[in-house]
Order: C-alpha cells, then sequence, then structure tokens
C-alpha cells in the first residue's frame, strides 16, 4: 500500500516516526523556553494545538502563565464522529427554522438525503461522487458562511436538479489532499489510536446523512501507521491547575463545544469556558482575534470579557457568495 511504502521511504531516509509525536513538539518548545531565559510563558492554541497546549500542562505546569484554547480539541477528539455531526446539523437546522425568513426552504438534512438520493452520475461532463461531496462539505462546514453556502447547494440539487454547487464541494474536496497526512498520523493517530477499534467498520457501519467518511479517509488505514502510542497518562484527561481560557462555538464541527463543557472543563480547576452561538470552527478563532482587547486583558490580568466577543453572531442563509455555472465548468477544467 501507500502507506507501507512511504513508512519504507521514511525509514530508509533515517527518519524516525516516534519522534515526531506532540509530546516531542512539547519538549522542543520547552527547550526553546529555557534556552531564551523566560521564566514561564503564555500559549494561544487553535484546534490541533489546543491539544498541544493541554499536555504542556500536564508536562511542564511551573512553566505555564496562561493558556487560551481556541476550538478545544479534548484527549480522543482526533476522530469526528458521524453522529456528532448529524447533531450540529440538528443544531443549523434549528437556528435555521427560528429566523422565521421567507428563505426557509425546509430542513437541511432532508434536502442532503434527498440530493443523494435523486443523485446523477454527471453534472454536465464531470463525474459526480457522492462520498467526495460529503468530505467537501464536512470541510466547508469549518466556516458557517461556507457551510450556508454549501445548504444552499443542496437545496438546488434537491429541489431544482441543479448540483453544479455540489460538484464546486466535490473539487474542493480534492484540494483537500493529503500534504499533512504525514504529520496528521504522528500526532494524531499517536494520541488517539486504540487498537481493539476496527475504524473501517464503524464508520462505513453509520446512517448519519454525511457518513463517516472525513474520519475513515484518514483512520480507515490508521492501523498500518507502525508508530509507538504516546505514554497513556497524555491519552486521557486530567487535573491541570494551569489558568486556561476555553473558546467554543456551538455549532463548531471540528471541536464541538459540549466536549469541552462535558469532559474538559471538569478538569481544569482555572478554567474558563466561553462558547459562542451560531460559530463554527473557522468563526470563533476569526472573531477572537479581531476582537481588540479580549485576549490581551486575559493575558495580562485574568479577566474574561465575554461581552466583547459574544455579541453579533447571527447567521446568515441567504448566501453572499455565488459561483456562476460557468466558473464551476472552468474549474473542473483546471482542477
Amino acid at each position: 500500500t501507500k502507506m507501507n511504502e512511504y513508512l519504507a521511504e521514511l525509514k530508509k531516509k533515517g527518519i524516525d516516526i516516534n519522534k515526531y509525536t506532540m509530546v516531542d513538539v512539547i519538549d522542543d518548545i520547552e527547550f526553546a523556553r529555557k534556552a531564551m531565559g523566560y521564566k514561564s510563558i503564555t500559549l494561544l492554541s487553535v484546534s490541533y494545538g489546543t491539544r498541544v497546549a493541554l499536555l504542556y500542562s500536564y508536562r511542564y505546569p511551573q512553566a505555564l502563565n496562561r493558556t487560551v484554547m481556541i476550538g478545544p480539541n479534548p484527549p480522543g477528539h482526533f476522530i469526528w464522529q458521524a453522529e456528532k455531526t448529524d447533531q450540529i446539523l440538528d443544531l443549523y437546522d434549528s437556528v435555521y427554522k427560528a429566523q422565521n425568513s421567507s428563505h426557509y426552504k425546509g430542513s437541511i438534512k432532508d434536502a442532503m438525503a434527498k440530493a443523494f438520493q435523486k443523485m446523477p452520475k454527471r453534472w454536465s461532463v464531470y463525474r459526480l461522487d457522492a462520498d467526495k461531496i460529503k468530505i467537501g462539505t464536512f470541510g466547508a462546514m469549518f466556516s458557517k458562511e461556507f457551510a450556508t453556502l454549501t445548504f444552499d447547494y443542496y437545496f438546488k440539487a434537491a429541489n431544482k436538479g441543479d448540483y453544479s454547487g455540489l460538484y464546486l464541494i466535490q473539487l474542493i474536496a480534492d484540494m483537500m489532499g493529503g500534504t499533512i497526512t504525514g504529520d496528521l498520523y504522528a500526532k494524531g493517530v499517536s494520541a488517539d489510536f486504540q487498537p481493539g477499534i476496527d475504524y473501517r467498520k464503524t464508520f462505513r457501519s453509520t446512517n448519519a446523512v454525511l457518513g463517516g467518511n472525513t474520519s475513515l479517509l484518514y483512520w480507515g488505514i490508521a492501523g498500518n501507521w507502525t508508530q509507538n502510542l504516546i505514554a497513556a497518562e497524555y491519552r486521557q484527561c486530567r487535573q491541570s491547575n494551569s489558568p486556561t481560557l476555553v473558546i467554543s462555538g456551538h455549532l463548531d464541527v471540528s471541536t464541538p463545544a459540549d466536549f469541552a463543557t462535558d469532559e474538559l472543563m471538569p478538569f481544569l480547576s482555572n478554567g474558563h469556558h466561553v462558547s459562542l452561538a451560531n460559530m463554527s470552527h473557522s468563526d470563533i478563532f476569526q472573531k477572537a482575534m479581531s476582537t481588540e482587547g479580549f485576549l490581551i486583558s486575559y493575558y495580562d490580568s485574568g479577566e474574561v470579557k465575554t461581552s466583547l466577543v459574544d455579541k453579533n453572531n447571527t447567521v446568515d442563509f441567504v448566501p453572499k457568495k455565488k459561483f456562476g455555472k460557468l466558473k464551476i465548468f472552468v474549474a473542473g477544467l483546471i482542477m
């Protein structure tokens, strides 16, 4: 397989994949901290990086001043669960319906199911691939603006037979590629892999509307990644006294807010959790980074000014961006 060939190539080059775990990353940062003469440091972490920050607080608690985690990823959650994605779609549906808008077209999940059921073999001259579209849709849901644009494509496909937009989502899935696959395995598999689980069977047996394709893409062959797991003490949540600000979004499909609430916060004795309404994965990062004074006030004094970020967080289900069929057709030729 390609995985085995890749591992053989790394070994031939003298690269030991066991030296590229998150624990190694933490040790590298700690080496730099000491070399630069810092008594303690503050951490700003996002998504995958929040796991690094968490493990840092376990490994070198005395080295940390304050930590911010945006889109927190507790142990066990480098694997995306299809049923959880379904729940996030339900949340989008509830927000959509509650707006009582004249643009309301019905259930998003129903439109998805109908679009897949009616899907032709091709749009124009291009072959349609439902699995790739599902993967692309999951990626689109990292941003609420991109998510609502994608939902509109499903309504057009289900109600008008127009699959041009879903073909665009398919192209985006192709663009996702495997450029970070090796690093993802080195960090994610060494932390969250469970030898007793048949990942292919698990993710192929789901009845969720978008299936388990994204996790299957990465975790279906994770058993072939011949790397030692990091120590058990770093593969589960445990008590941390480090001052930590955790920022979640209630529409976050990648790092759902309830995982932080239920699994992470009980172990952060000096933690504060801010869950932003109507925000997904990339939205919470943009909001936190662009809101003047929010992060600085926390780093300086530990004060959490929730009011600065918890406002004007709405979801617009009328797409702001439009891509015409001609542009999509040309994109298919180029890619």
